[in-house]
């Protein structure tokens, strides 16, 4: 799987999922250098893309961290899939705009910009839409990552009777936000995965004020850790 995906694109995933934690404070340049050997100087340069990071750092970092390889893949590729070859593909709308950390709402452009996905993910959704979320948004890390790019179910039904088990696109008062909803009372109480971002999102919402297709805009159904990954229709 590793050779077909490349080891360029899984670096650059891992470099990226390393820049988190260190921002985060979960891990420091530091211990990523006691880690593998390798000098803070070394380590400090390969997160910012000023050296390549090998395979053997690779294998080191992964090893000391405990994290395992299948968080590097998306849904397709842990299903079998290369990402420049799926077998069957339909186009889907992009949404025009960045999804999440309470910026506008991302909107369906008259003449919207289209993307390739599995067609087996797009027969499932219901007027199914695409969105990428924002370089700041990391209310739902590790589960969805910044830039991911997201495909959007926007069944009335689904979206009526949300639960905590799906993640979902939110707009309230023009501003997006993604996380897991469910209905209580006249009120959507909406949660997320990470704790550090519980001030930055929206705990409660009246639904007394909006219907609640006006603000549960549609669950995630499927995630692509990179744009270039998937092809673009002009």
């Amino acid at each position: 799987m590793a050779d077909r995906l490349g080891f360029q694109l899984l670096a650059l995933r891992l470099t990226r999922y390393l820049n988190e934690l260190v921002r985060r404070g979960e891990v420091s340049e530091r211990g990523l250098a006691h880690l593998t050997g390798y000098s803070q100087p070394h380590i400090h340069n390969v997160l910012k893309d000023a050296r390549g990071m090998n395979t053997e750092l690779a294998d080191q970092l992964m090893a000391g961290l405990g994290l395992s390889m299948m968080a590097l893949f998306t849904q397709d590729e842990l299903s079998g899939l290369a990402p420049t070859a799926l077998p069957e593909s339909l186009p889907v709308p992009l949404l025009a705009g960045r999804l999440g950390g309470g910026k506008p709402f991302p909107r369906l452009a008259s003449r919207p910009r289209l993307r390739q996905l599995p067609a087996a993910a797009v027969r499932a959704s219901t007027s199914p839409v695409l969105a990428v979320l924002d370089s700041e948004e990391r209310s739902m890390w590790p589960a969805l990552w910044p830039d991911d790019l997201v495909l959007i179910d926007r069944d009335p039904a689904k979206r009526r009777n949300p639960t905590f088990e799906q993640i979902y696109a939110i707009s309230w008062k023009g501003r997006g936000w993604i996380g897991r909803c469910r209905r209580v009372g006249r009120v959507l109480v909406v949660a997320v995965d990470n704790l550090r971002e519980v001030r930055r999102t929206l705990p409660q919402i009246p639904l007394s004020e909006q219907n609640i297709l006006g603000i549960v805009k549609g669950n995630i159904v499927w995630l692509g850790r990179d744009l270039e990954s998937v092809p673009l229709i002009l």
